[in-house]
């Protein structure tokens, strides 16, 4: 992970240019707009949701407009805020100014942004799905809602906005469990892996040579032609 996605100090500057609101906890998501990554949830979770927290979404995509009218449907203007796009250099701090990551996804394969939340200490509310649960433990450093379950999502959201002391606690087993997937340690663990196998084809290969060469020595013997004294032959018919 870059090590611009690290815990720090929230910029209170960003908030007041992203007009993000004060003294309330944010819950962010960052993901493509589109269906698949189910936004709709998030929206709706917060409308079920008890606690006054504010729903922060970045990105675009081709879902946007659906999504705003949904929130206009649901009467959530003043409880979410889209920021569209966000330049990579504001990404970082953007984290750093929320409370709680979430991510409704049934889609990502391995999910960037939330090893990057992890990464800056946020606990993270996700479905259980795909890539999700081998960031996200359940009641370690976040908790998993069954896919497309808002009322399920929104009773984890409350529970981490509503006490500030075990969300800390949860947001630093983020940290431990993101520190695992530090690009470097994969790469060694997949070259450890790599030769591991390596190894293994090699061996498996001279087996099934020696096997190969052992089968057709005893076919050899098996069909070898039986030699006949030519001399005792000879006489054998002179006899008869």
């Amino acid at each position: 992970m870059a090590l611009r996605f690290t815990p720090g100090e929230p910029d209170e500057r960003l908030r007041q240019r992203l007009n993000l609101p004060q003294g309330r906890p944010l819950i962010l998501s960052v993901n493509r707009l589109s269906l698949e990554k189910r936004i709709d949830v998030l929206i709706d979770a917060a409308a079920k949701m008890a606690q006054d927290a504010h729903i922060v979404i970045a990105s675009t995509g081709p879902a946007a407009a659906e999504l705003h009218a949904q929130v206009e449907q649901l009467g959530l203007k003043n409880r979410v805020t889209f920021l569209g796009y966000i330049a990579d250099a504001d990404l970082a701090p953007l984290y750093r100014l929320a409370d709680v990551f979430a991510i409704p996804s049934e889609a990502d394969l391995q999910s960037l942004t939330t090893m990057e939340a992890m990464a800056c200490g946020l606990p993270v509310v996700a479905a259980n799905a795909y890539a999700l649960p081998e960031l996200v433990h359940h009641e370690e450093n976040g908790f998993l809602f069954q896919r497309g379950n808002s009322e399920e999502m929104a009773h984890y959201l409350d529970l981490l906005v509503s006490d500030a002391a075990p969300r800390e606690c949860i947001a630093a087993r983020s940290l431990e469990i993101i520190a695992r997937h530090d690009r470097s340690l994969v790469l060694d663990h997949w070259e450890a892996l790599y030769h591991r196998l390596a190894s293994e084809f090699i061996e498996a290969k001279e087996r099934k040579l020696r096997q190969r060469k052992h089968a057709d020595y005893v076919r050899s013997k098996t069909n070898r032609p039986r030699m006949v004294n030519a001399s005792k032959f000879a006489m054998d018919q002179l006899e008869e």
